[in-house]
């Protein structure tokens, strides 16, 4: 999936590292443009997996609280499939 995406290793490394740090997309934005290695579409695509993420976890921990038996079962659902999101990324570049 992120070789598609015109990650290289070096855009792979980049985009672990920062997720790693989980910092907010303004410091992201600004490491990024410190890089001169990567191209403008690398980072760009960066941003981009990394602002997915973001919502996905937004979406699992919208209004957290216990409303109902369903409400619960679909948070469970959203936060497997944002584990399996990230474990798919981090799987797929190597």
């Amino acid at each position: 999936m992120l070789n598609k995406l015109n990650l290289g290793p070096k855009a792979l490394k980049t985009f672990k590292f920062l997720n790693s740090l989980k910092l907010n997309f303004l410091s992201i934005e600004r490491i990024l443009k410190a890089k001169t290695e990567l191209t403008f579409a690398q980072k760009e695509t960066i941003l981009n997996l990394m602002r997915q993420q973001f919502n996905i976890k937004i979406k699992a921990n919208y209004n957290a609280r216990p409303i109902g038996q369903t409400h619960q079962r679909k948070q469970a659902l959203s936060l497997k499939k944002l584990k399996k999101i990230q474990k798919n990324i981090l799987s797929k570049g190597h």
